[in-house]
C-alpha cells in the first residue's frame, strides 16, 4: 500500500468520526482503524485540508498509464466528496444541488412535468381496475406481499439461482459466500457488508412490506451480481492483484456509491 492510499484510508476513518455512516465497510489494515479510534475527535477543518492535500497528490499521478489514470480520476472524485462532507460536518451550509454534485459527481435537476405525466398514464393504462391510481397501486402491492416469515428464504432462493451465473460470468472464487440474516427495526430495506476473504453479511429487513416482485431485485442487488459479487471481484483484482489499498474500503455519499448502484 502506498502513502496516498494509507492517508486516504485514515482520512475516511477520521471522517467517520464526524459523519457516522460514511464508512460502509472496511477490510484494510486494522491498525489504521485503531489509530483513528484512539485519536481525539478530529477537527473538520483539518479533515478538509487533508482532503485538499490528497487531491493534489492524486492529481499528480501519472495520467499516461491507463490504470493509473483511472485511479487518479477515481481518487479525485472521492476526495472532492470527502472534502464537502468535512465542510458540511463543520456546519457549512451547502445548497442541495451543489452538494449532490460535490458528493456524487453528477448534475441533477427536476424531471419535466410532461415526462412524469406520460409515465403516470402508462401505469394507469397498464393497471386494471377502477378508482384512483394510488389506490389501485396500493391494492396490487397488498396482493403481492410476501409473508414476513418467508421473505428471507425467498430472497435466499432467488440468490441461489443467480449465484451460478455470477460465478461463471464473473469468475468468483469457490470460497466466496454470504451470511444471510434477518433484520428488524431498521430504516433500510437491506444492507450488504463485506467481511473480506470473499465473504459478506447481508441483512434483509423483514419488518418492511415486501412484494414478490421485489424479492429477485433484493437478491440481485445485494448479492449476485450486486454488492457482494462486486466486493469479491474488487478484492481479487484491485486489492490482491493491483495492490490498491483504497479499495479495502467502501464509502457512502461519494461517487463510489453511485457506481456501485449501476
Amino acid at each position: 500500500m502506498d502513502e496516498l492510499a494509507r492517508r486516504y484510508l485514515l482520512l475516511a476513518l477520521r471522517l467517520e468520526r464526524v459523519s457516522p455512516g460514511f464508512v460502509d465497510s472496511y477490510v484494510g489494515p486494522p491498525e489504521l482503524a485503531e489509530i483513528a479510534r484512539a485519536e481525539a475527535q478530529p477537527l473538520t477543518a483539518e479533515l478538509h485540508d487533508e482532503a485538499l492535500a490528497l487531491r493534489d497528490l492524486a492529481a499528480a499521478l501519472d495520467g499516461s498509464d491507463p490504470a493509473t489514470d483511472r485511479r487518479r480520476l477515481w481518487l479525485l472524485g472521492q476526495l472532492r466528496a470527502m472534502g464537502a462532507l468535512a465542510r458540511r460536518a463543520g456546519g457549512e451550509e451547502i445548497a442541495y444541488l451543489d452538494l449532490a454534485e460535490e458528493l456524487f459527481d453528477v448534475s441533477i435537476g427536476p424531471v419535466p412535468e410532461d415526462e412524469l405525466a406520460a409515465a403516470r398514464d402508462r401505469i394507469d393504462s397498464a393497471l386494471p381496475g377502477r378508482g384512483p391510481l394510488h389506490e389501485r397501486i396500493a391494492d396490487l402491492r397488498r396482493r403481492l406481499r410476501v409473508p414476513p416469515d418467508l421473505i428471507l428464504e425467498a430472497v435466499k432462493a432467488s440468490a441461489a439461482r443467480f449465484r451460478a451465473a455470477s460465478r461463471r460470468d464473473l469468475q468468483l472464487p469457490p470460497s466466496e459466500g454470504v451470511d444471510w440474516q434477518e433484520a428488524h427495526d431498521e430504516p433500510w430495506g437491506a444492507w450488504a457488508g463485506f467481511l473480506g476473504h470473499g465473504k459478506s453479511q447481508i441483512k434483509i429487513n423483514v419488518d418492511l412490506p415486501t412484494e414478490v416482485t421485489l424479492v429477485a431485485f433484493l437478491a440481485a442487488h445485494e448479492a449476485y451480481p450486486g454488492h457482494h459479487a462486486e466486493h469479491v471481484v474488487k478484492e481479487e483484482t484491485l486489492i490482491r492483484s493491483a495492490g490498491l489499498g483504497e479499495a479495502t474500503m467502501r464509502t457512502m455519499n461519494t461517487p463510489e456509491a453511485v457506481s456501485a448502484r449501476g
